[in-house]
């Protein structure tokens, strides 16, 4: 039964975070200068016209109804309707949320491929020339913004040697080539951000086992250090690893808009600036909560995480 409670426990402070994120996205963006009806209709429309435009959107009613509505609709799967188009929010974030989910889906597990050789490496050989030179590369690439990346990226590969296009995507299902050919320059702009960003924590991560007595002890019974490390390192630094996930999780979700941005890619990020710029504050609203839902998702992923790679955290939950 303990573990039912803490299920139960940890699901409760789901919900209540997800009702507070939502109130506080529907107030920030409320709050967003300008009258969406008067920049719909044009800064030349009568007062009369704004004003029927607001009543038929039903802003002209309390923050606290709209609220409820929103509210209501976002727990059924609906997001309202856009104020430009008057298509439902869902359909159009549908076809966006497939490039933004390839772009974190791919840069995720590359950026832990390029993290774990680079910490390891920069660890193992912290005093000699490679593992100097491994760190440097791994501040250099912490320090280059991920947008400036994806810039060099472009102008290198794309339009110096002409190996990759610089923009427009490529649906899978209609050509793996093409949908590759496109993905690869915002990928590997997201990756050796994130992967130089990781690497330290697992750099960090293997000296301190170094230092550990379990290390001494492998070392002591005829192990060597690389096999001593690689067996009690990985899973004894993997916690931090996967919590600097989970934390890098948002930064990674504002990487990917800016890079859909360089590329010219049709994801999330594309849309909601161009709501923004719009002032359609029903997709804004539902794109934000969509990239606030998925940061908690993965918050959630996280801890379930920590019951699988530490086995004393399941002996505690058995308890």
């Amino acid at each position: 039964m303990p573990s039912l409670r803490a299920a139960a426990r940890r699901l409760a402070i789901f919900v209540l975070t997800v009702l507070i994120a939502s109130l506080l996205i529907f107030l920030i963006v409320q709050a967003l200068p300008g009258d969406v009806a008067q920049a719909t209709l044009g800064m030349g429309a009568s007062h009369d016209a704004v004003e029927t435009l607001r009543a038929k959107w039903g802003l002209d009613r309390p923050l606290v109804v709209r609220y409820g509505e929103w509210l209501g609709g976002l727990l059924h799967g609906n997001l309202g309707a856009s104020y430009a188009t008057g298509q439902s929010v869902v359909s159009q974030i549908a076809p966006r949320l497939a490039v933004t989910g390839w772009l974190v889906g791919l840069s995720v597990p590359l950026s832990l491929v390029l993290a774990l050789p680079m910490g390891l490496l920069a660890a193992m050989l912290r005093r000699r020339p490679l593992g100097v030179i491994v760190n440097a590369a791994s501040h250099v690439g912490l320090a280059v913004p991920v947008f400036f990346a994806g810039t060099l990226l472009a102008l290198v590969f794309a339009v110096r040697l002409r190996w990759w296009p610089a923009n427009g995507y490529v649906p899978l299902r209609a050509s793996f080539s093409g949908w590759a050919s496109h993905l690869i320059l915002p990928v590997l702009a997201i990756v050796l951000v994130q992967g130089c960003f990781l690497a330290r924590y697992v750099r960090s991560g293997f000296i301190d086992v170094l230092t550990e007595d379990y290390y001494r002890t492998a070392r002591a019974v005829g192990w060597t250090k690389w096999r001593g490390l690689l067996r009690h390192g990985v899973r004894n630094m993997a916690i931090s690893l996967v919590t600097v996930l989970g934390l890098q999780m948002a930064s990674l979700l504002v990487g990917a808009i800016l890079v859909e941005q360089v590329f010219v890619l049709p994801g999330l990020g594309s849309l909601l600036v161009q709501a923004v710029q719009a002032h359609d504050l029903m997709v804004v609203q539902g794109v934000v909560m969509l990239l606030v839902l998925a940061v908690l998702v993965v918050n959630v992923l996280v801890d379930l995480a920590y019951v699988i790679i530490d086995p004393r955290l399941r002996r505690g939950v058995r308890a």
